[in-house]
């Protein structure tokens, strides 16, 4: 008798933190910005139009939003269920979808994985949602395989151009051979307009972000 594999939410949503306005405007008609919040309301597609979409004060880390039509003015619970409503696919459906986007099966999204980045988060005192930001990725360093969680740096060009590492117990470590020096950006590079705060390494910019 066939077997089903199991999905494993909490694994695909930890994973997609911070990512929602790449996935959302590609598995459904939503475009990118209806996740950022503006001083206007963003008409919604879906409807023509005719009603306009909010989103959650974390939209950009949760993927939560809600239309006026669409989801009765109720928050979505977090992105997937924004995929599901905006895709006419099931809650399932929607998590295999956001999982394919993200080049990973669910099964490899184990637990020792996030428990990693939980313990990083735990041991440099940054909010979890606010370093998934950040798009840490689980790897090893060195000869001595040790397991780290890796985040990017970018040059003055917008480009990433090295990468940092996180170890618990340990200092953080630069890419060997590169330049230890650079910037984190959190999804997104500043733009025209937008006025940002500078502080001094990714921890405060992830406590900073957790802060709202």
């Amino acid at each position: 008798m066939p077997t089903t594999k199991k999905i494993d939410f909490a694994a695909i949503k930890l994973a997609a933190t911070g990512r929602w306005n790449q996935i959302i405007p590609a598995l459904t008609s939503l475009p990118a910005d209806v996740l950022t919040k503006t001083s206007k309301d963003h008409p919604c597609p879906q409807c023509n139009g005719e009603s306009v979409i909010r989103p959650r004060r974390d939209a950009s880390s949760s993927g939560s939003i809600a239309c006026r039509n669409c989801t009765k003015n109720k928050l979505t619970s977090d992105g997937i269920a924004t995929v599901a409503a905006f895709s006419g696919k099931s809650l399932l459906e929607a998590a295999k979808a956001v999982a394919e986007f993200l080049g990973t099966e669910s099964s490899q999204l184990d637990t020792p994985m996030r428990d990693l980045i939980a313990d990083i988060c735990r041991d440099r005192r940054m909010p979890v949602d606010a370093f998934m930001q950040f798009q840490p990725k689980i790897t090893k360093r060195g000869r001595e395989r040790l397991e780290v969680v890796r985040v990017g740096i970018y040059n003055e060009q917008g480009e990433t151009h090295s990468h940092f590492d996180f170890a618990v117990g340990r200092k953080g470590l630069f890419a060997r051979g590169y330049e230890m020096s650079g910037m984190f950006f959190p999804s997104k590079l500043p733009q025209s307009g937008e006025t940002w705060l500078i502080v001094q390494g990714c921890e405060d910019s992830a406590a900073l972000i957790g802060l709202g």
